[in-house]
């Protein structure tokens, strides 16, 4: 059987799991072709796999990786790329018909999808978001850039909508996304009913690769490791590489640090900068060492996360929630939970809240670090937790201001749990909510 690949070239997610199935069909026998461009190309050098490099799409980002909708319109024209994505349209049709695959893949790539399509080859559509959200922008802009702007804001409306019909051209869609009711990315999910009959979620597509023998992760002689590991394209590499390389060569002593840049042209080896380990590319092996020594922890919520007003109600509720949390902190030997409530008794992502939101989520953090120190006998059993406190600081003090709320045991390492509430500023100008006489 022939596979041909075509994966989006923006950053490395979707050329890694596309990695992961072909080696899946090579270690059987079968022909695997790739078709991509920019940030996968580098990548494809070092797999081994035969790979065609088609037309480069992108759009123009800043400093910090963000999409520049003024420059991409300055880049491109009304048509934004309009000529360059028939060009890799035609490109695709070509080496689809030379090569005669059997079965095509695309990995959030229309021109491939499309040229399947056309060519009438089976095709199978690999998906994060069926709905394509823009980045919300509320800032002020200058009085000359604002048609600019708004011309970029119809045309973006104008493409996501022509994306969402063209997906439907798939003969199967596969969303690497857990089933309801644990869907992460349900609100970018919004698949027409005629679609959805072509939709699988099928949960991470690349295998887990961890070896941890009897569910212990850490030796009590082994320093803390703070591993920090750097995807995307180029731009939001470097900018991110530059931040936590200021950030981490001047983490205390006790702490092994290890940065990876996530740069596929890079050099293997490593460098030292203080404390710091640099490593402008892992080898896989070097990669899944250094992860099997890191804490695994697993996150509960995040922005526009609902439900979390009704868990926390009652003591039954709050009962289920955290036996839940500590059952899959047991059956996948991690070492804690992370509870990402945004936010308790506001309303600005959408969630339903209660005014006694507040005195509920410390009711909710007790309830779960009991449950975790009685877990605490079992060596697979892991007793961190955090939750998110860095952001929107100022919001979070008018949440509790005034009030001193009931302490939840155990180190306090995001503070904001026992306390009179002030806002400080670290030397890289990030706010932090601390309480007073936390501890």
């Amino acid at each position: 059987m022939r596979l041909y690949i075509g994966p989006c070239g923006l950053g490395l997610g979707h050329i890694t799991r596309c990695d992961a199935i072909a080696r899946e069909f090579s270690a059987e026998g079968e022909e695997v072709l790739f078709s991509s461009y920019l940030d996968a190309l580098g990548y494809l050098k070092r797999s081994g796999f035969t790979y065609f490099s088609a037309i480069p799409l992108s759009f123009r980002t800043k400093e910090d990786g963000t999409i520049d909708p003024k420059m991409t319109m300055s880049q491109n024209g009304v048509t934004v790329g309009l000529w360059g994505f028939i060009r890799q349209l035609i490109g695709e049709v070509r080496q689809i018909s030379a090569f005669e695959p059997d079965v095509v893949i695309s990995d959030t790539r229309i021109s491939t999808l499309v040229a399947a399509f056309i060519l009438r080859k089976p095709r199978i559509l690999i998906l994060n978001q069926y709905s394509v959200q823009m980045p919300k922008d509320d800032r002020k802009h200058r009085l000359a850039d604002r048609p600019m702007l708004f011309t970029a804001k119809i045309i973006w409306r104008y493409i996501s909508a022509m994306l969402e019909l063209a997906w439907g051209v798939s003969d199967l869609i596969i969303v690497p996304d857990l089933k309801a009711p644990y869907t992460i990315s349900r609100y970018n999910l919004a698949i027409p009913p005629g679609i959805r009959k072509k939709v699988r979620l099928v949960g991470p597509l690349t295998p887990s690769r961890l070896n941890i023998p009897n569910g212990i992760r850490h030796s009590s002689t082994v320093r803390p490791l703070v591993f920090a590991c750097v995807s995307g394209p180029a731009t939001d590499r470097k900018y991110l590489v530059n931040k936590l390389t200021d950030i981490l060569k001047d983490f205390p002593g006790d702490h092994e640090l290890v940065l990876s840049c996530g740069d596929p042209n890079g050099t293997f080896g490593e460098k030292r900068i203080g404390n710091l380990t640099v490593h402008e590319w892992m080898t896989e092996q070097s990669y899944w060492k250094t992860f099997e020594r890191a804490d695994v922890i697993v996150s509960i919520g995040g922005w526009r996360a609902d439900g979390f007003s009704d868990a926390a109600l009652t003591d039954a509720s709050r009962a289920v929630l955290a036996d839940s949390a500590v059952d899959l902190v047991r059956k996948h030997s991690l070492d804690g939970v992370d509870i990402d409530w945004e936010y308790p008794g506001q309303g600005v992502a959408g969630i339903r809240y209660r005014a006694e939101d507040r005195r509920n989520f410390t009711r909710l953090l007790q309830s779960l670090r009991n449950k975790l120190d009685r877990a605490t006998h079992q060596p697979s059993i892991g007793t961190l937790w955090t939750m998110a406190g860095i952001e929107w600081p100022r919001m979070l003090l008018r949440l509790v201001r005034g009030r001193r709320l009931p302490r939840v045991r155990g180190r306090v390492r995001v503070d904001g749990l026992d306390g009179p509430l002030t806002i400080r500023r670290d030397r890289w100008g990030i706010p932090h909510v601390d309480a007073g006489s936390a501890r």
